[in-house]
């Protein structure tokens, strides 16, 4: 990696329509010198959390590779040349029907064509696609609905009555802030968060959902 990089990359996610993600690929030029010229772009959608058995006897799966962005030989760059320069790439993907679309992440990796040493690199959020209120689980997990959103004090969370589910809300740099367990009203204070859009992940011990949640005093 190159140390004291001359470049930051920058990537937002957005929803297109129901079925496809955007990834925007912003790489900008902070510090003159090297390296100047062309370079290897190479990108791809992870997502950030897969549950399941994997054979190996681990249940939880960490940045599961799920699609290139580009080709094997990654995108070639001609890299900005002034200072505050920028370049932007945008592709949109289709979601598989498999994948937990709150959980999708865009990668991204700089690379010096000859050398092979890394520019910089890039990891959006989970939290860009959009709030929702209703979290909608791929497996058999009963759909649960929280509000108010947005909240200042508390959210109340509505599920199946005979369920108790475990929860955990994390910032934007997947920091668990709060965690325990929770049933159908029961409210969780979020009095004390800085504003902001904040995930709430409720699990048992085969399957998650998410949502998003805003914070705003």
């Amino acid at each position: 990696f190159i140390s004291q990089s001359n470049f930051t990359i920058n990537i937002n996610q957005y929803a297109v329509g129901t079925d496809s993600i955007r990834s925007e690929i912003v790489i900008k030029r902070i510090a003159a010198g090297a390296p100047i010229g062309t370079a290897s772009l190479f990108a791809g959608l992870v997502e950030d959390t897969v549950f399941g058995n994997g054979g190996n006897g681990e249940t939880q799966h960490y940045n599961v590779f799920r699609r290139a962005l580009f080709t094997p030989q990654g995108q070639v760059v001609n890299l900005p040349i002034n200072l505050g320069d920028s370049i932007i790439f945008n592709k949109t993907e289709n979601f598989n029907q498999i994948w937990n679309t709150n959980r999708m992440r865009t990668v991204a990796i700089l690379q010096e064509e000859i050398s092979k040493l890394v520019i910089q690199s890039g990891l959006s959020s989970t939290l860009q696609i959009g709030a929702a209120t209703l979290i909608k689980s791929n497996n058999s997990l009963n759909s649960i609905s929280v509000y108010p959103n947005p909240a200042s004090q508390y959210i109340t969370v509505i599920g199946n009555e005979q369920q108790v589910f475990n929860y955990e809300l994390s910032n934007q740099f997947g920091q668990v802030i709060l965690n325990g367990k929770i049933s159908n009203q029961q409210r969780i204070n979020v009095s004390f968060l800085a504003d902001g859009i904040y995930n709430v992940k409720f699990f048992n011990a085969c399957e998650v959902s998410t949502c998003k949640i805003v914070v705003k005093h």
